[in-house]
């Protein structure tokens, strides 16, 4: 889903889920768990890309098929996500080659650069 690499000090977040990079539960996760890597790893600054093509197409659809509950918990951890990028201390780049969508978008909005 996202791989993590670190190169010159600086952590390369790769998103490919083999189709849209859709963001759900394990997106989150995997993306709350690079960061911390980052972190601990004190990059210099991250750079975040999507698969050519496709950065993201935004929301798993599949998950706010699930209910209420489910719809709610995956939009709070996704902008809990979203914030923690926004607020990384050093420099957020993203590679976009392809469609940002939704919840793709604000991944792109709250980057630096």
């Amino acid at each position: 889903m996202i791989s993590y690499s670190l190169e010159d000090g600086i952590a390369l977040l790769a998103i490919d889920d083999g189709k849209r990079n859709v963001v759900g539960p394990a997106f989150v996760a995997a993306m709350n768990n690079c960061l911390d890597r980052a972190d601990a790893d004190k990059a210099k600054a991250i750079v975040l890309e999507g698969r050519t093509g496709t950065f993201s197409a935004g929301f798993d659809l599949k998950e706010f098929q699930k209910g209420p509950e489910a719809t709610f918990s995956l939009v709070r951890s996704g902008f809990e996500m979203l914030l923690r990028l926004f607020e990384f201390p050093r420099p957020v780049v993203t590679a976009c080659s392809g469609h940002g969508i939704g919840m793709g978008a604000f991944l792109l909005m709250v980057s630096d650069f």
